[in-house]
C-alpha cells in the first residue's frame, strides 16, 4: 500500500501485466522450466505466451488498508481463473 500511496502524486493509473506461459503445471515455476539457456541453446522454450494488460485508475484502488487488502485479493482471484481459462 505505501507504494501505490506514494505514486497517487505523481501517476493517474496502475498496469496489470500478467503473463502465462501454455506448458506449465500448477506449482512449477516457469522462470525454471523456460530461462535464457533453455531458449537460447536448447531451443526448448514455452509452447505459447500469453499476455494480458490492463490500465487500472488509481482513483479505483482503495486507500482504506483493509479494503485494499480486500481488493489486492479479489485481484489475485480474478488473474488465477484468468489463468486457468486460458492455459
Amino acid at each position: 500500500m505505501f507504494c501505490v500511496d506514494s505514486l497517487r502524486d505523481t501517476t493517474s493509473h496502475l498496469i496489470d501485466v500478467t503473463i502465462g506461459y501454455k506448458g506449465t503445471m500448477p506449482g512449477q515455476i516457469p522462470s525454471k522450466l523456460y530461462n535464457l539457456k533453455s531458449i537460447f541453446l536448447d531451443g526448448r522454450g514455452p509452447p505459447e505466451v500469453h499476455m494480458h494488460v490492463r490500465k487500472i485508475p488509481l482513483k479505483d484502488v482503495p486507500r482504506d488498508e483493509k479494503a485494499f487488502v480486500d481488493w489486492t485479493m479479489k485481484l489475485c482471484v480474478r488473474i488465477r481463473g484468468r489463468c486457468r481459462n486460458v492455459l
